[in-house]
């Protein structure tokens, strides 16, 4: 994994090494600003991780909550929103060994958020 972090960093994707879900959550809410926009991909990491739940309960951000909308205009919309948000969550299909980051998407907004998107 060190190996995979410094492949990473050489793309100018910073890495981070954690033991478990509740580091992994600490870490990720650590790394959000306060007074953030966020939106987020479908992931079941971060669902696992419970991260969701948590920015759920800040008053200190603003999340971009693709759970709430009621039908694919006003996702549609939010997408839209969520390019100019300061912050994107997502999980990534896979890591390679060279520290490439390999996602495959239904419609194509997650991945065009990751390569092009929040700050």
């Amino acid at each position: 994994m060190k190996k995979i972090i410094k492949k990473l960093n050489k793309r100018n994707i910073q890495g981070y090494l954690v033991n478990d879900r509740k580091e992994a959550l600490k870490k990720a809410l650590d790394l959000v600003p306060e007074g953030s926009t966020i939106g987020f991909g479908c992931s079941v990491t971060l669902e696992e991780i419970g991260i969701l739940d948590e920015l759920r309960k800040k008053n200190d951000i603003y999340l971009y909550d693709r759970t709430k909308v009621k039908n694919k205009d006003e996702l549609r919309e939010l997408y839209i929103k969520m390019f100019s948000s300061d912050v994107f969550l997502s999980g990534t299909n896979a890591i390679t060994e060279n520290g490439q980051l390999v996602n495959v998407d239904g419609i194509g907004n997650r991945v065009a958020m990751i390569t092009y998107g929040p700050k």
